[in-house]
């Protein structure tokens, strides 16, 4: 049907149901192996959709297998775990699409002496309410997700998001931010990292920057 009703970020600053946020989005190059290998796939998926069409099985397959090597880049999940450390103490969510690297970055943080936690689909039913838990109340500073907290999770006491990896989908986005810009007694501010290493992941926000002139800041850096 029809769209009935339209509430926007403007909206929702104006009624204090977020708080200001600032977008920090960090654009970073693949290396040299993954970028060569993400062209290469690039031809292949340009290629099939010609020959077989967008939807076609072929085409899909790549397009699963370009992503990974997208979401798997060394330099994407070095990154995330220095904005973590950047961020020590305040209440953070991880989000990526990829359990493997989600599980790496996790380990990690822990190594390093974090109070870190992980939660993803491969986990038993138990050990994800811990999880939950352990976050909520503030036991642990940092959740690591492979979109399994995208809706319905609420911790409005979360300061940082770290975007690592994301889908092209804008609901995926906006589900996002919404987990980090509720307000909470202290808080005052929210801020979102988000990491993106080629042409169409920077489309994509830069676009969004456009929506949110006047709303929230943006800022760009290079790392």
């Amino acid at each position: 049907g029809q769209v009935i009703f339209n509430y926007d970020y403007a909206d929702a600053l104006s009624d204090g149901v977020i708080v200001p946020f600032v977008l920090k989005n960090i654009v970073f190059d693949l290396e040299e192996d993954s970028q060569a290998e993400y062209d290469k796939l690039s031809k292949a998926i340009a290629r099939s959709i010609s020959r077989h069409g967008m939807e076609a099985e072929q085409t899909i397959a790549l397009f699963i297998k370009r992503s990974r090597v997208l979401n798997l880049s060394f330099n994407r999940i070095h990154l995330a775990l220095k904005l973590a450390a950047a961020n020590r103490g305040r209440r953070t969510l991880i989000f990526h699409e990829d359990i493997q690297a989600c599980d790496l970055i996790h380990s990690v943080l822990v190594e390093h002496g974090m109070k870190s936690g992980v939660y993803h689909s491969k986990m038993p039913l138990r050990a994800k309410a811990s999880m939950l838990g352990q976050y909520r109340r503030g036991e642990i500073d940092v959740l690591v997700t492979c979109r399994a907290l995208d809706e319905g999770f609420n911790v409005p006491e979360t300061e940082v998001g770290i975007i690592a990896a994301s889908t092209a989908t804008l609901r995926q986005r906006i589900q996002r931010l919404g987990r980090v810009v509720r307000p909470a007694m202290g808080k005052s501010a929210a801020t979102i990292y988000t990491l993106v290493a080629t042409g169409p992941e920077i489309e994509r926000l830069k676009a969004e920057e456009g929506r949110l002139d006047g709303v929230a800041t943006v800022t760009w850096s290079r790392a």
